[in-house]
């Protein structure tokens, strides 16, 4: 093809290297324009982009650039590798693994995933036909097959290093096919891949995803891509063809093409790679790599004592990857199972700050009759409890989970039944202990649940987690029947026995804090808690800290002491929360009057005024209603729930008897679905003392309205 029609099918004017195209502006084409590289590109797994015309060209251009074969030439590297790595763990795992790594390395699917990117811009005719126009012009092609060739570059002496005009193309060519070495990206990515299948070898291993972190492509120095790889890949190319090139490399349609190709050995492999290394983790590692009964019993062991150490969610994750692997190896193993469901009901409710806000005395969804929708997050529990069931049902343990299953279901009855067969096995099981302690709390039966939250403390033993909820749990009992002075005692009786867990340390404070803790012994007790460890739960905690150093000062110097902290960080919203959970609620004053700026002291009200709906304090919504502008703002910016939902869901109908009196709109719909009266009924229809009363204020002010 004639320098004319590419220049003409790129819509632009070069005057050194198209003079032939000169025509008037009007007659021109547009320039065409591309879709930058913002996000991770489209699953490229998939049978995805083959439904245009199109595709067909898209294949045939990549495979004239040359492109299709470096591809070609990648993967099969790739396989090398992957072999590699398998026979040396293995002699013999090529046999074993050769038909689940066939379908990846096809042929059809390494010519997916060299085109796949390429798709995303090709459906656009002028674009296909504006590459089409490239491919074809010989000179152009050998120069962009120069360019991103495997083949390293030798270093360039300083005596012919490029300089001037000529140094300033070979700048533009680099910028324009993306400031990147192609070959040396390949090679990263090679390498990545081959780590990632060589740790999912590993039985124990936990989900190491490449997809998690996909692959960026490897940026040059200007000095190592102009002066060293392109003056050596471009010796002896004229100025005039390089000028040439980068009519095509400058366009649109060739910024597209460069892009795509960076795409194709990083953000589009995403997918691909993410799917073998699961191949190697599910399919190939439990035939290739031999693990004994002793070395499963041994981890199962570990992973045991892991799950009863107090923690978050975050740290449970990766226990759940290493039971699973171990599980195809002994898919009808009893502990295997009975451990899976411990650890899936640890993790059914996702992160606490993205869990459905409730009163903080329940222990279960229980203000709305659950459906399908509101049990979900429980979802991967009903699974584990019933194949814990099927394998083990001479455990006390399973029966014990299945019955907390169904308390949480609120199917009281069927919780029973699975209990009393966890006592006909294990009488004396802390965790059966636990779960009947917090059905009886649910029910009200106090005096019950207190003797089996204690039986289960006393009989935890090396169970700390069981122990620690169980400690928890009786402190609610301790606040039903008017005894919460006794929590921080029974919270420091337990500070010897369980060393571990900063979850526990974490939990603990608080505790104190709410008991009036002097922040001298809080601070002790929170010390040897990592900096890193989950800065968002910390920073509410070290809120609540200095709010307490606040109170410990004397009166008189309060204000002075919280202007000095809150010079150091006043996060507003942080502070107001702390303050309305203080134990001393003369606090509250002291904290307005520190705050600075109309903006902050806006942030410290509405912070009180959800804080107070939240941990059912009245006497601060008294105190700071006056100054709300808008009683039915949410109380909760994730679950967006108006106050008076709020206060419904605990049915505290002295806060509902401020807010109807303030004007709160007890019509307002409350999240997940219905009404406060609607919450507030079924709660009756349970026998909630406390609701008929929440309800009688609320139908009280739907008949003055």
């Amino acid at each position: 093809m004639q320098r004319w029609s590419l220049c003409a099918a790129l819509g632009i004017v070069v005057v050194s290297g198209c003079t032939n195209a000169a025509s008037p502006a009007a007659d021109q084409p547009r320039p065409i324009a591309y879709d930058p590289l913002t996000a991770i590109a489209p699953n490229c797994v998939a049978d995805r982009s083959i439904d245009y015309p199109a595709y067909t060209r898209t294949i045939d251009i990549v495979k004239r650039s040359g492109d299709l074969a470096r591809a070609q030439a990648y993967y099969d590297a790739v396989r090398a590798e992957v072999e590699r790595v398998l026979k040396a763990r293995n002699p013999a795992a090529l046999t074993e693994a050769a038909p689940v790594l066939a379908p990846l390395f096809s042929e059809q699917s390494v010519r997916k995933q060299a085109t796949c990117d390429f798709t995303r811009y090709s459906r656009n005719p002028p674009m296909i036909d504006a590459w089409g126009a490239w491919v074809s012009d010989a000179r152009l092609r050998q120069l962009h097959e120069r360019i991103v060739s495997d083949a390293p570059a030798a270093p360039v002496a300083a005596s012919t290093a490029p300089s001037g005009a000529r140094r300033a193309l070979l700048l533009r060519v680099w910028t324009a096919t993306g400031r990147i070495d192609l070959a040396a990206t390949r090679r990263q990515v090679l390498q990545r891949i081959a780590a990632d299948v060589e740790a999912r070898l590993d039985p124990l291993v936990s989900e190491y995803r490449l997809a998690y972190g996909v692959p960026v492509p490897v940026q040059e120095t200007e000095q190592a891509g102009v002066d060293v790889r392109l003056a050596q890949r471009l010796s002896g190319v004229p100025d005039r063809d390089v000028e040439a090139f980068l009519a095509w490399a400058e366009s649109g349609p060739g910024q597209a093409y460069y892009r795509a190709l960076t795409a194709t050995y990083t953000s589009a492999q995403r997918d691909w790679a993410g799917l073998l290394g699961e191949q190697v983790r599910t399919r190939i590692a439990p035939m290739v790599v031999s693990f004994g009964n002793d070395q499963i019993a041994a981890q199962l062991d570990e992973i045991g004592r892991l799950l009863e150490i107090p923690d978050t969610i975050y740290n449970r994750y990766p226990l759940r990857d290493k039971l699973n692997n171990l599980a195809l190896r002994d898919r009808e193993n009893p502990r295997i199972r009975v451990l899976l469901a411990k650890l899936e009901l640890d993790v059914a409710g996702g992160p606490s700050d993205m869990a459905r806000p409730r009163d903080m005395r329940l222990l279960r969804d229980s203000d709305l009759p659950p459906d399908a929708s509101e049990f979900q997050s429980y979802s991967y529990f009903v699974v584990a409890v019933e194949r814990a069931l099927a394998v083990a049902a001479d455990d006390a343990d399973a029966h014990a989970l299945a019955g907390h299953l169904a308390f949480l279901k609120l199917d009281d009855a069927k919780a029973a039944e699975h209990f009393a067969q966890a006592r006909r096995i294990d009488a004396g099981n802390p965790l059966l202990a636990l779960f009947e302690g917090d059905l009886a709390y649910a029910q009200k039966q106090y005096p019950k649940a207190e003797k089996l939250y204690r039986a289960a403390i006393a009989k935890a033993g090396d169970r700390m987690l069981t122990r620690h909820r169980a400690v928890m749990h009786l402190g609610l009992v301790l606040d039903a029947t008017g005894r919460s002075k006794e929590r921080a005692d029974l919270v420091r009786s337990q500070l010897p026995l369980t060393p571990e867990g900063w979850q526990r340390h974490h939990d603990y404070a608080h505790i104190l804090l709410d008991q009036g803790a002097k922040s001298g012994e809080v601070a002790a007790l929170v010390a040897p808690i990592p900096k890193g460890w989950l800065p968002d739960l910390m920073s509410d905690l070290r809120s609540r800290l200095t709010v307490q150093r606040i109170i410990d000062a004397p009166a008189s110097a309060r204000l002075e002491v919280a202007k000095g902290e809150f010079a150091k960080s006043f996060d507003t919203n942080r502070y107001g929360v702390a303050a309305c959970r203080a134990h001393d609620p003369a606090v509250i004053p002291v904290v307005r009057a520190a705050r600075s700026g109309q903006h902050a002291a806006n942030e410290v009200d509405n912070a009180l005024f959800g804080c107070a709906i939240e941990y059912r304090r009245p006497h601060v919504l008294a105190m700071i209603l006056p100054s709300i502008k808008d009683v039915n703002m949410p109380i909760n910016a994730l679950w967006q729930n108006p106050a008076v939902c709020g206060a419904a869901a605990r049915s505290d109908d002295r806060s509902l008897a401020l807010l109807i009196k303030a004007g709160a709109d007890i019509e307002r719909p409350c999240r997940p679905g219905g009404s406060a009266r609607q919450i507030l009924a079924a709660a009756v229809a349970r026998g909630d003392v406390e609701a008929k009363a929440a309800l009688a204020v609320l139908d009280g002010g739907a008949a003055r309205h």
